[in-house]
């Protein structure tokens, strides 16, 4: 049984991510922002995933590249294994990567065409100057990601989609991290392939420990994978709970049409073809953002004050909270 007084891994407090825009003729610009990312804090612990789902545009990966300190930060703190990376330098940072890497959405984007697989795969460890003694040998890491050690000699294009995706994988834990931010990592495969992806990556995190932030659109990859999923909405979370809690009793009315949306995911099947659970209209600009909740404009059940107050992300049960005034 898992000790609940152990600290989680990672801890993300208060974080914030805007992109800086000009706007108006040249001699009249005024700089605005784009709200990637709003307030957002959260918790995951050690071989535990937790899932990100939202629609286009609600901040997913905006999240996950400022965790990976790929993109600016504005303010907040990431807090990994109790060092917070947005106060390391440069070569700090550099050593603590080890710890943390990412699996990139696109497999045949995110590999060098012309670098041979096991360079790519022994890349991150030449780059972070680990020794033989941190690390498993190539041919071991080929070998727990399912593939021969003898493709190592082979290009990117001597290779089908799911098995670029596997080599994408063995890079990834070729530093022996603990934290690994998966970015849609299956939604470029076939359905047969995303199942094979997907229960390696499992297999993985229980026999290395693994940590993963999932960010994905798809809900049934997110039902198979996840411990906990949190629900974004215009750069902030209107839900988090447990899967089990999540799948069966959503309470954000956002959380509800997504599921709603989607047919294999639908609670009960009279409810996914009425017509009320589709969305009308599009989320709020992220530069002006609303007043109040920004789903209040497509929410069937938003009241006047919604239009003027922000809600609060709380607790309406142990461990699931909502930002919702009227939670279903």
């Amino acid at each position: 049984m898992p000790n609940k007084t152990q600290a989680p891994l990672l801890q993300v407090k208060n974080l914030k991510v805007q992109f800086p825009i000009s706007s108006g003729a040249f001699f009249k610009r005024t700089k605005k922002y784009v709200h990637a990312v709003e307030d957002i804090s959260l918790e995951l612990r050690e071989g535990k995933t937790l899932a990100v789902v939202g629609e286009s545009g609600s901040g997913k990966t905006s999240l996950g590249m400022a965790i990976m300190r790929l993109i600016p930060v504005s303010s907040g703190e990431i807090i990994l294994d109790g060092d917070n990376l947005l106060s390391l330098n440069n070569e700090e940072l550099r050593l603590k990567r080890k710890m943390f890497q990412i699996i990139f959405q696109d497999p045949y984007a995110s590999l060098n065409p012309r670098q041979r697989v096991g360079e790519a795969v022994a890349e991150p460890i030449r780059r972070l100057g680990m020794d033989a003694s941190q690390i498993e040998p190539i041919e071991e890491i080929f070998s727990l990601v399912g593939l021969r050690p003898d493709q190592m000699h082979l290009f990117p294009h001597q290779f089908s989609g799911g098995q670029r995706q596997r080599i994408a994988i063995a890079r990834s834990i070729s530093t022996r991290p603990k934290l690994i931010v998966c970015d849609e990592p299956v939604s470029a495969l076939d359905v047969a392939i995303q199942a094979q992806i997907l229960n390696l990556l499992k297999r993985l995190q229980r026999k290395l420990k693994l940590s993963y932030i999932f960010i994905s659109h798809d809900l049934s990859v997110v039902r198979h994978i996840s411990d906990e999923v949190i629900v974004m909405y215009l750069g902030k979370i209107v839900e988090r709970a447990s899967r089990l809690k999540l799948f069966t009793k959503p309470k954000h009315p956002y959380t509800h049409t997504l599921l709603m949306s989607s047919p294999s995911m639908a609670l009960r099947k009279n409810e996914r073809q009425s017509k009320k659970f589709i969305l009308k209209g599009d989320p709020p600009s992220p530069i002006d953002l609303p007043k109040g909740c920004a789903f209040a404009a497509r929410c069937m059940y938003a009241k006047e004050h919604c239009f003027k107050e922000r809600p609060l992300l709380e607790n309406v049960e142990a461990n699931h909270k909502v930002a919702c005034f009227y939670p279903l």
